[in-house]
């Protein structure tokens, strides 16, 4: 296959950058010192399996890599600003199984400019139209948001996570897998169903983890630390923790390295949601609390928590779960928001109506519990329980 140029419009009724006309074209070697510089970029490196430092050798036959994906069949172009001609990112297509994958990267100049999602709207299109595929695949380093944001956009169907589905320079990483059919291809002004919501999430879990305050002077809550596996050990194995909650039993050191390094960070990495650690005024660990992202519905969550034994009666649960709730509305974009405990557990109750919950009933044989169904209160709070609040017994 011969290579083809393309151009891309510049977006309508735009003003800004994002407005300029587009090019897909082969490199030259002129580009290499752009794309020598695009290859240093942190989120470039983070991202994708491109090799640090870039060798010279890599460098050497960039060029000539490109037509050779043409000779094999498979279209792969730089992208460049039309007018100026400077390296804006790449964009192509690779044999994958019986179909296609898609790959791009996009200078760190380049971002905010629509570029990656044009860019990849026109090669899809071309690779629809031109080319006897029947599956694009996507994929990204789980974590990568900016770019699942893309493939949603352009009508990619997420199908899970690939558990080590890449070797990022002799690391085994986990991707996130989408595929596209024909027919899938979503033009790029009209946007899925709670665009927006993703969106607004998207750049919440790109960035870090953010510190809470509380209506509570001592309570702050933050992301777990290394200082704070020995203490969760010890509410892990607090006889009050066990008889209401599921964590295993024993509960070992080896469960809270694990929840501390693996399991809090991978929910926010992977913007499933939040784990946070409550601390006092002193910054020592206090207990936990989570805000999860429900499975199908966007727009609820769930909370659930525990305190540790020597933070109890001081009300630093129902200042935690207050400020989570009102995180979970503001920055989250959520309205509903679900609070389960096991029933019989006064205390999770009493913590849920203080801070604003309103009972629901009871989920029969809700949970199961080391062998034995037990029953789960649950109840809810609403966003606009908090923009129109009516006086309750139940709040302090």
């Amino acid at each position: 296959m011969e290579p083809v140029q393309l151009t891309i419009d510049g977006v309508q009724g735009a003003t800004d950058e994002a407005s300029r006309p587009l090019v897909l074209r082969m490199p030259h070697e002129g580009d290499l010192p752009r794309i020598a510089e695009m290859f240093t970029d942190p989120a470039v490196i983070a991202n994708t399996m491109v090799p640090v430092p870039w060798p010279q050798a890599d460098r050497d036959a960039y060029v000539e890599r490109y037509r050779e994906s043409w000779r094999q069949g498979w279209p792969r172009w730089m992208i460049a600003d039309a007018e100026t001609d400077d390296v804006l990112g790449m964009v192509g297509l690779r044999a994958e199984g019986f179909g296609a994958e898609i790959i791009y990267q996009t200078a760190p100049w380049a971002r905010r400019r629509q570029v990656a999602l044009r860019a990849c709207h026109t090669a899809l299109r071309f690779t629809f139209d031109e080319l006897d595929v029947s599956r694009v695949a996507w994929g990204a380093v789980t974590g990568n948001h900016l770019s699942r944001l893309i493939a949603l956009r352009l009508g990619f169907t997420m199908e899970g996570i690939s558990r080590h589905g890449i070797v990022q320079r002799g690391t085994p990483t986990d991707i996130w897998a989408a595929a596209m059919l024909p027919g899938e291809l979503r033009d790029p002004a009209d946007p899925p169903a709670d665009y927006p919501l993703m969106r607004r999430r998207a750049g919440v879990f790109t960035g870090e983890q953010p510190r809470l305050s509380t209506e509570h002077s001592a309570v702050t809550l933050r992301a777990l630390t290394e200082a704070d596996i020995e203490p969760l050990t010890e509410t892990g194995q607090d006889p009050v923790i066990l008889e209401w909650t599921t964590l295993p039993r024993p509960y070992r050191l080896t469960h809270s390295e694990g929840f501390v390094r693996d399991i809090a960070p991978k929910a926010w990495r992977e913007g499933d949601g939040a784990v946070y650690a409550i601390a006092d005024g002193d910054d020592k660990y206090c207990g936990t609390i989570e805000i999860r992202l429900h499975t199908t519905d966007p727009y609820e969550g769930d909370i659930g928590c525990m305190t540790a034994p020597w933070a109890r009666g001081r009300g630093y649960m129902t200042a935690a779960t207050r400020s989570l709730i009102r995180y979970g509305f503001d920055a989250l974009g959520l309205e509903r928001i679900v609070w389960h405990a096991h029933a019989g557990n006064a205390a999770s109750i009493r913590v849920a109506e203080k801070a604003g919950f309103v009972a629901e009933g009871v989920l029969r044989n809700g949970v199961r519990h080391f062998g034995e169904h037990r029953d789960l209160w649950q109840g809810s709070i609403l966003r606009t329980d908090l923009e129109n609040p009516e006086p309750s017994l139940n709040q302090e």
